[in-house]
This record gives structure tokens, C-alpha cells and sequence, in this order.
């Protein structure tokens, strides 16, 4: 069972979908059948004559992303796991996203994070679409340090997920992993037995296994146990557990 202070974070590694290199000098690549827009009205949108320009702004601002719309000569730059965001398919050339080399380097982007100890719902803030900008009841009084989910996990369906980490810390050290399958996954479905990839226990299987599932009982999310009859014969393998006791 996860309890105090243990913090599970949620990690997803993205499947490569780069189509062609734009400069050597500024090492972007361009992000084929995608473009990537802020959700935030007051994002500052600069006038670049050309995607070159526009590459140069981002590369001194030190950003991740760019979408360059040729057609208004329109510039916008993100840190996409920190801005507000929205990603979306598209078939126009005039409006190009380019993503910079150093992201694609990255093996796992953190999207979601929790701090058990203060009392933040896991049934609030994961599933039920919740803004960072907007954090459900149980967890606006704390930070990112304590809690964090990024905007983009309400566009799961969308993202090219190739594998997702579940891992588990306390006091800053990873005590548990689980990684699992991303691909054509949804924010509820990703995690269960037949997607898992890797794990520390060698006695799972589907002979084994009563629940797996992030939310299979009201209180128990994140949830993988042999049997429960009451709260006297719990055989659990992992709990993230809402309740202060056994219910």
C-alpha cells in the first residue's frame, strides 16, 4: 500500500514522429501532421517573416516548440509540459509546429504528479479533466511541488504515446516502476495487466490477479491485488488509497 509520504508520478515517453530536419544550426525538426496551439489568450504571438526567424526567437528564449502560420507570419514558441497547450492534427502546411532536438533526446516528460500526504484527491485530479490553471477543490491550496498535471493529458487520445511509467518515491527515491504500453491508449485504459511491460514482481499474472485498474473501487486507485475479503484478507501488490483506514 502507498501511504504518506510516498508520491506516485505518472511519466510518458513519445513515439518518434519527426519528418524532417528544418537547420542544422538551429537543430528543430518538424512535427509531421501535428500543430501545436496555446490555449492561453493572453500567450504573446510574434511577427517572424519566415519559420527561420521564428526558430532564432525560440532558440534565444530557450523553448521546446514553435508553430510558425506562414500565411500571418505568426510566431509562437511554448515549453509544452509547462504552457497551456492544445496539439492537433492537421493537413495545412501554412501553420507548422517544430519541435527542438533536445526534447526528442528526453526519454520520459512527467504529467502528472501527487503528494499523498496532502490529502489531494487521486478521483479529483486525475481522470475528471481538471486544469493546472484550475485545480480541483481537494488540491488548489498546493503548489507544483505537491501537485502537478499537465494540460495535455486531456488530449491523451491525441499524443503519440509510446509507453507510460507509473513510479512511486519516497523521500526522493524511486521505490517502485511500472511501465507499461502507450500506444492507442486513453488517460483510464493504460493501465492494466495486458499493457503492462515491466515490473518488480515475478508473481503476476492473470491467474493472480483479482483487480488491476486505476480506479476499480471508490477509494482504491492504482490498484493491483490478488484477493480482498473485508479489510482482514487485503493481498495487494499496490493501493493508492483515498481512505484514512481500510474500507
Amino acid at each position: 500500500m502507498l501511504r504518506n509520504p510516498t508520491i506516485p508520478v505518472l511519466l510518458c515517453t513519445i513515439i518518434g514522429i519527426i519528418c524532417e530536419q528544418m537547420s542544422t544550426s538551429y537543430h528543430f525538426h518538424r512535427l509531421e501532421g501535428y500543430i501545436i496551439q496555446s490555449t492561453d489568450p493572453a500567450k504573446v504571438i510574434h511577427k517572424a517573416t519566415s519559420k527561420f526567424q521564428c526558430a532564432q526567437m525560440c532558440s534565444v528564449n530557450d523553448c521546446e516548440y514553435f508553430t510558425y502560420k506562414s500565411s500571418e507570419r505568426q510566431c509562437q514558441y511554448f515549453h509544452i509540459w509547462q504552457d497551456n497547450v492544445t496539439i492537433q492534427k492537421t493537413t495545412n502546411r501554412q501553420a507548422e509546429t517544430f519541435v527542438s532536438k533536445n526534447v526528442l533526446q528526453k526519454k520520459w516528460f512527467k504529467i502528472y504528479s501527487l503528494t499523498m500526504e496532502k490529502d489531494c484527491l487521486v478521483s479529483e485530479s486525475f481522470l475528471e479533466n481538471p486544469r493546472l490553471i484550475n485545480p480541483p477543490n481537494s488540491c488548489s491550496h498546493l503548489n507544483e511541488t505537491f501537485f502537478y498535471r499537465n494540460t495535455l493529458m486531456d488530449q491523451w487520445t491525441i499524443l503519440p504515446i509510446d509507453q507510460v511509467k507509473f513510479a512511486a518515491y519516497k523521500n526522493g527515491i524511486e521505490e517502485l516502476e511500472l511501465v507499461f504500453n502507450g500506444r492507442n491508449s486513453t488517460k483510464s485504459d493504460w493501465f492494466n495487466f495486458q499493457r503492462l511491460i515491466s515490473s518488480p514482481w515475478t508473481d503476476l499474472s492473470e491467474a493472480t490477479i483479482a483487480y488491476f485498474g486505476i480506479s476499480p473501487t471508490r477509494q482504491r486507485h492504482f490498484y493491483v491485488s490478488q484477493v480482498q475479503i473485508g479489510c482482514e484478507r487485503l493481498l495487494s501488490w499496490l493501493i493508492v488509497s483515498e481512505a484514512a483506514r481500510c474500507s
